[in-house]
């Protein structure tokens, strides 16, 4: 594997995580919060009935706020990056087909998260100053390979 700096993959690392945990946060804190609108007026093209169905179902908003929470708060902490990573690319990739094609630019920031996301993925983010490293080294990892997938 190429030797490289890891500061600028932390600092990546860090930055999608606030991306995340701030909207995440501030839909759990909202009593007022739900997809509802989104899915029934901001989503258009040919996948709109696709979201449109998923309208009035609670545990849609519910996954949204709390995903968009979890995996900022992973990221932040170097805490399964390769699980958050990979459930907030398809996040990011649900996302970004509500609304396909943009009206505007075909790579708009959703595309943009999801790269992100995926060389946080590539280059193993979490294992530098992140709970990941630690994780790596307990003897239920040693034992059990599957769980360095999540790491």
């Amino acid at each position: 594997m190429l030797r490289i700096n890891k500061i600028p993959i932390f600092i990546l690392r860090i930055l999608i995580g606030i991306i995340f945990i701030i909207p995440g946060w501030q839909d759990i804190t909202n009593p007022k919060f739900s997809a509802d609108s989104f899915l029934t007026k901001v989503a258009y093209g040919p996948f709109q009935s696709f979201y449109a169905g998923m309208a009035g179902n609670p545990a849609v908003s519910l996954l949204v706020a709390w995903g968009l929470f979890l995996i900022g708060l992973c990221l932040l902490l170097g805490l399964l990056v390769k699980t958050a990573s990979s459930l907030g690319i398809v996040m990011m990739l649900l996302f970004y087909l509500a609304r396909f094609p943009p009206k505007h630019n075909l790579i708009e920031e959703h595309i943009v998260y999801a790269a992100v996301l995926f060389a946080l993925i590539v280059f193993e983010a979490g294992k530098f100053i992140g709970i990941d490293k630690y994780l790596a080294k307990t003897k239920i990892v040693e034992k059990n390979k599957w769980f360095r997938l999540l790491l």
